[in-house]
Parts: structure tokens; sequence; C-alpha cells
């Protein structure tokens, strides 16, 4: 039921103007990731953007063989069983004068391509090689 005290008619909307509210919709929708990867035969990197005023200190990054711990200050980045095993003493991390970090993980098993950094993790996205 409406109630109006004034006259009013229904409008059909467009499929055109349907469209363009879909795409204004999924552009606000987007997130950007919380860190981006890429990957060779041997190891993987991850990049994490840094929040500004973040010291060495603040951040505190945990290899295990099939774990990954990484946290800046309070905020947990990246945490979870990691898609395959790495070689944990190897690995190592550097805070960047971009202003970002760069975790670098062996990779156990040389030549398996991983399709995620941390089993069921979408917060990050792969950067694929261009060449």
């Amino acid at each position: 039921m409406i109630i109006s005290y004034k006259s009013f008619r229904f409008v059909p909307m467009s499929q055109e103007f349907e469209e363009n509210m879909d795409e204004d919709m999924s552009e606000k929708n987007k997130v950007e990731p919380l860190y981006y990867w890429q990957q060779t035969e041997d190891d993987l990197t991850v990049t994490v953007r840094l929040p500004e005023h973040i010291t060495k200190q603040d951040i505190r990054v945990e290899c295990l063989p099939d774990h990954i711990s990484t946290v800046l200050r309070n905020l947990q980045v990246l945490e979870g069983k990691l898609y395959s095993s790495i070689d944990h003493e190897s690995s190592t991390w550097i805070m960047k004068e971009n202003n970002s970090l760069e975790i670098s993980l062996i990779k156990k098993n040389e030549g398996a391509q991983w399709p995620e950094v941390v089993v069921n993790d979408k917060q990050g996205k792969l950067v694929r090689d261009s060449a």
C-alpha cells in the first residue's frame, strides 16, 4: 500500500539506468587489497603498503613451515595456513623506503604454482609478471 498526499505515478526504470547503477555500486564495493603478491618457481614475494609513521618495531612477521602471521601495530594483515610449505628459516622480510613491507617466502616445493598465499584468504591480489 502506498499513501501520498500528492498525486504520483510509477515510472519504469530503463535498462541503461539499471546497468549504470550496478556499475556505480560495484565501484563503491571495491576494496583495496591488504597486500599484493607475486611468485616465481622458487619463491613468493608479498608486499604490504604501510600506514604512515610505522616503524620497524611496529612490525611483527612470524613464518612457520605451514603458517604465517603478519601484524602491523595491532592490525592483523596476513594470518593463517599457507597454501603450501615454505622454508621458514630462509624466508625474510624487509621494510622498504617506499613505505612498504616486503616478505620473501621460499617455496619448499619448487615449481609449484600457488593460487593463494593463505588458504581461503581473499584480501590479497596476485600481481602477474607481464613478461
